[in-house]
């Protein structure tokens, strides 16, 4: 039953085909036209995606320089705090001497060695001992 009707609906499609086509089925000419008007939709239609995506860069790149135009007022402020910020960080290690014990100030505030010894990784602090002879130990 399933194949009758497919068959029927395919009789029904090359019938149309054959009343739209003029009873017969298009030449290598027409297949030939077919493939260049084919091929000028696809790239008019990319032409048109690509000035799209242009359109959207471009709009995209006036709301960033807008933005970032008015927000140099502000970007200027976070940066003269962040000097003043460092400046400050930098006068309160200067200020602390290295011979207070545990290190820490009267304030609390942690303070730097006065010698370090060793490298400090991420916060690890990797200790090199050197031997008898003055020679690092393999590890």
């Amino acid at each position: 039953m399933q194949a009758e009707d497919r068959n029927s609906r395919q009789n029904e499609a090359n019938t149309l085909f054959l009343k739209l086509g003029g009873g017969r089925p298009p030449g290598p000419f027409a297949k030939a036209l077919g493939a260049v008007v084919a091929v000028l939709l696809f790239g008019a239609a990319l032409m048109f995606s690509l000035f799209f995506v242009l359109a959207a860069v471009v709009l995209g790149l006036a709301a960033w320089g807008w933005l970032w135009w008015k927000t140099r007022r502000v970007r200027r402020e976070f940066e003269a705090l962040n000097r003043q910020a460092m400046h400050r960080a930098g006068s309160d290690w200067s200020t602390q001497s290295g011979t207070e014990s545990a290190g820490a100030s009267e304030s609390g505030a942690r303070q730097r060695p006065s010698s370090a010894s060793g490298v400090v990784i991420e916060g690890e602090v990797i200790a090199v001992e050197s031997g008898r002879d003055g020679e690092v130990p393999p590890r």
